[in-house]
C-alpha cells in the first residue's frame, strides 16, 4: 500500500500539465452528483469542461481517466491533452472514480454508470444544454467507458477508447513484447488488476474476471447503434486485446472505427496522422448516430 500511496503522489506532480492544456481553451467547472447508497452513498467529484467559445447544443463526453484504476484522479493531463490535439466543439466530464484498492471492481464502474445517468437526465442536458452524451476514456479509462456501455439499458451516443485495457488475461502477443517498457510495465498492470478484481474477502475468482473482460461481454443492445472508436499502439502491451476487442465488435455488429498508430502506451495520439483520423472521426459527434451510420 505505501507504493501505491507513494505513486499517486508522484502522480500529482502532472496537475501542472492539466492545468495548462485546459488554459487553452476550456472552462472547468466542480461539479458534485450524489451516488446512489446501493453504491456507497456520499459524492461522485467531477470537473466539467467547456469550451470558451462555448457554442449551443454540443456533445458531452463522459471521461475516465487512465491509471490501470488504482492511481490518477479527475486532473490527469492526457484527457486535457487529447481534446486540445483533436480540436472537436464538445464538453467533457472527467470523473473522479473511486481507485482501488480501497474501492473494488464494479465501484469505479458504478462511479462511471452515475455520472452518465446524471448528465444523460433531461433536466441536466437542459442545464448545460448538451445534445448528445457519450462516454470515453484512455486505458483504464478505456474500459470503464466500455463496461459502463454495456450495462445501459438505452445505448450512449458514442464510445471513445483510447489504448484501453480490455482484458485481466494478459497474456498476449503484444504483452510479451512490450509489458517490459515503463510507460504501461506488465508488472504494476497486473497488480492493479489483481487488487481491483479481487472480493471483499481478498480472494480473485473466474467470476469476477469474466464480468470485467471486454470481451466476453454481451455487445448485442449496441448493435447498428452506438459508433466506436478505438485507438491503439503498435509498441503497447495493450496493443493486440484492442484489436481483440475491435473484432469482438465487429462481429455483434457495433459500429467500429480503429485506428492504429505508431509508438508505445497513449504516445500514439503524438502522430499528426493519427491525430487527423481521430479528429476527422470526432467531428460527426455532434450528430452523432446519423453521421456514422450514413442515415440522412
Amino acid at each position: 500500500m505505501k507504493v501505491i500511496m507513494s505513486m499517486r503522489e508522484a502522480s500529482k506532480k502532472f496537475v501542472g500539465a492539466y492545468e495548462s492544456e485546459v488554459k487553452k481553451g476550456w472552462i472547468a467547472e466542480d461539479i458534485e452528483i450524489p451516488r446512489a447508497e446501493s453504491a456507497g452513498g456520499g459524492l461522485i467529484k467531477v470537473i466539467l469542461h467547456k469550451p470558451k467559445s462555448c457554442a449551443d447544443a454540443l456533445p458531452l463526453v463522459v471521461w475516465a481517466h487512465g491509471g490501470g484504476m488504482t492511481i490518477n484522479d479527475a486532473r490527469e493531463s492526457l484527457g486535457a491533452a487529447f481534446f486540445n490535439l483533436i480540436e472537436c466543439e464538445c464538453c467533457w466530464a472527467s470523473i473522479d472514480y473511486r481507485l482501488a484498492p480501497e474501492a473494488r471492481f464494479p465501484a469505479a464502474v458504478d462511479d462511471l454508470h452515475h455520472a452518465f445517468t446524471y448528465f444523460n437526465d433531461p433536466e441536466a442536458r437542459l442545464k448545460y444544454n448538451f445534445s448528445r452524451v457519450g462516454l470515453g476514456g484512455v486505458s483504464s479509462g478505456g474500459i470503464l467507458a466500455g463496461l459502463t456501455a454495456v450495462r445501459l439499458g438505452t445505448p450512449p451516443a458514442f464510445i471513445i477508447m483510447l489504448c484501453p485495457m480490455v482484458s485481466p488475461e494478459c497474456n498476449t502477443e503484444s504483452w510479451k513484447l512490450y509489458s517490459h517498457l515503463n510507460l504501461c510495465p506488465g508488472d504494476w498492470l497486473r497488480w492493479s488488476w489483481d487488487e481491483w478484481l479481487k472480493d471483499e474477502h481478498g480472494d480473485r475468482r473466474e467470476s469476477r474476471d469474466n464480468e470485467a473482460n471486454l470481451l466476453l461481454r454481451n455487445w448485442g443492445a449496441m448493435r447498428d447503434a452506438s459508433p466506436v472508436l478505438i485507438v491503439t499502439a503498435r509498441c503497447d502491451p495493450l496493443h493486440d486485446e484492442g484489436v481483440a476487442l475491435v473484432e469482438v465488435l465487429k462481429s455483434a455488429g457495433v459500429p467500429v472505427e480503429w485506428i492504429d498508430g505508431p509508438g508505445p502506451h497513449c504516445l500514439s495520439m503524438g502522430d499528426k496522422t493519427v491525430v487527423a483520423q481521430v479528429a476527422k472521426w470526432c467531428q460527426c459527434l455532434r450528430s452523432a448516430r446519423s453521421s456514422f451510420l450514413g442515415e440522412s
